[in-house]
Parts: structure tokens; sequence; C-alpha cells
């Protein structure tokens, strides 16, 4: 049988009745048709959350490229999506990416008052009234002849909060671990946040999942062989 997307995507609502029905609950047709499901919502929101902070997952990677503007040093990437984390940022031509520094490093650079093509960055704030994205700093300061030039910045989004209109959407994780983390959250609340023995087994078994599914895009690639020598003295 071949595999297909299906086997390891599913919707919030098929995901949601999952959890139900090995809880012995009725399943439901939109996602906060009772207060089980307004809870599960809450709860997938979490688990989606816990997921994405694990690590920088493949299935979050993004690339987007962005104007520079002459006498411009700081720039908010507004991305299509939220961002995550930035993992690179890339000027023009240039082979090499711009290299991160210090926020003590950049302010220093920047009293050198240097324009030209931007080789060096650093994060300096956030911007918290319209996108919710770093704000980045470069140096030096582009000039008119950069201006036909663009950054390429590689990132990582943010998942989206889900709500009661996603009965048919499609996280972006593979379905077995999300179903498993909404089984171990939603346990802990039929318990009011007890530490029972059946949710503590649950969430082991949806953290060994996280591990394990993250590695199979960021640790399982190759085989290559180590040869480790012995750290010991030996006498001859």
């Amino acid at each position: 049988m071949a595999s297909t997307l299906a086997d390891t995507r599913k919707s919030y609502i098929q995901l949601f009745n999952e959890v139900r029905r090995k809880l012995g609950v009725n399943p439901i047709s939109t996602l906060g048709q009772d207060t089980l499901g307004m809870a599960m919502i809450d709860y997938m929101n979490d688990v989606i959350t816990e997921i994405s902070d694990f690590g920088d997952w493949q299935e979050m990677y993004r690339e987007e490229t962005f104007a520079c503007s002459s006498s411009v040093s700081d720039y908010v990437f507004n991305t299509s999506v939220a961002t995550k984390n930035i993992h690179e940022v890339q000027f023009g031509r240039q082979v090499s990416p711009l290299w991160l520094v210090t926020l003590d490093d950049i302010r220093r650079l920047n009293r050198v008052n240097s324009f030209g093509v931007p080789t060096q960055f650093a994060f300096v704030g956030v911007d918290n009234v319209t996108t919710g994205n770093p704000r980045v700093r470069v140096f030096p300061t582009p000039v008119t002849a950069q201006t036909s030039s663009v950054f390429n910045v590689a990132y990582y989004k943010k998942p989206a909060l889900i709500t009661t209109a996603d009965t048919s959407g499609i996280p972006e994780f593979p379905s077995r671990m999300i179903a498993q983390g909404l089984l171990a959250y939603t346990l802990r609340d039929e318990e009011r946040g007890a530490q029972s023995q059946e949710w503590q087994d649950e969430y082991a078994i949806f953290k060994k999942y996280i591990g394990e599914t993250y590695n199979r895009y960021n640790g399982d690639t190759g085989s290559d062989t180590f040869f480790i020598p012995p750290r010991g003295r030996r006498r001859r």
C-alpha cells in the first residue's frame, strides 16, 4: 500500500475525534461543539506550541526576500507568516551570509558611521506594534548603490493559534505526535491537573514522539562512521 500525505497529516477535527474515542467520549462535527471541545482547542494550542519550541522543524522552514533601503540600517522583515526565529540573512550576491554579532558589537560598529554593503547584523528588539517579528540592524548601512539588491532571509515560522473556525484545517506537524500530545493534555484536564500515573505515562510517550519525529529530518540522514580514539594513557 502506497504512503500518502494523509498518512502523516490529519485535520484538527480528525485529531480531536481520535482523542475523544480513546477517552470514550462521543465525537463532534465542529471543534467548539461542546465544553470539552473548547478546552481541547486550548490544549491543542499548548501542544503545537510545545512541539514548535522543541527545535527548528523542517516543516516550518521558509525563505523570503526583502528590499534594501538607502541610509536605513534597521529592518523588520515583514514575513508572510509570523517568525519564530531567523536562521540566516544573506545580502545581494554575497556568497556568505551576514555575520551575526551581539547587541554590544552592533552598537559599537554603528558609532563608526560606515556605509556600504552590509556584512553583519544583530537583533535590536521586537516590533510589538505591527508584526511581532524581530528588529534587525545591519552594518555597514546600505546606500543608494545597494538599493538594487535584496536581503534573502531564511527563517522558521511560528505556527498559528487555532480557533473554532479551523475545523477542517490541517496542522503542519505529523499527526501521530500531535494526537499523543493532545491525549496527554486532555487527560490532565479530565483529572483536573492531577499528576496521575496515567498522565505521566502518556506525556512521556508524547515527549519520546517529539524527539524521534524531530530527529527524522534533523539527525537521521546519512550513515557516516565515526572513530573515537581512547582517552586514557597506556604504558608501553
